[in-house]
């Protein structure tokens, strides 16, 4: 019974099987890191817009109404230290004037 192990596993795991569980391997690695990473990427996104969020709010208690659209007034008026607030995905963030929001214009609402 001992010797039959090796002369199975060598058959379960012949060249073809090695090379194919290999690439499938790295694969299954390749997608799973860029999962990973489009996870990272939204999460920092929706931390992001809440923070702006926050500050538009703090703007708006100050000064009485909303910043521009571009949120450059949140940088003259010395609440960031960013002129232009970049997202993750590429872009800019933008203030939704009507329901005073800041949103990501390179994702869907």
């Amino acid at each position: 019974m001992t010797r039959f192990y090796p002369i199975l596993l060598n058959f379960v795991f012949s060249r073809w099987t090695k090379r194919t569980w290999i690439a499938s391997s790295i694969a299954f690695t390749g997608w799973l890191g860029q999962h990973t990473y489009d996870q990272y990427q939204r999460s920092r996104d929706e931390s992001n817009i809440q923070r702006l969020n926050q500050m538009v709010a703090i703007y708006q208690q100050h000064s009485g109404m909303l910043p521009d659209v571009n949120l450059v007034e949140l940088y003259r008026s010395g609440l960031t230290k960013d002129r232009l607030h970049s997202t993750p995905f590429g872009g800019y963030y933008r203030l939704d004037p009507k329901q005073a929001l800041v949103y990501n214009p390179m994702r869907s609402r």
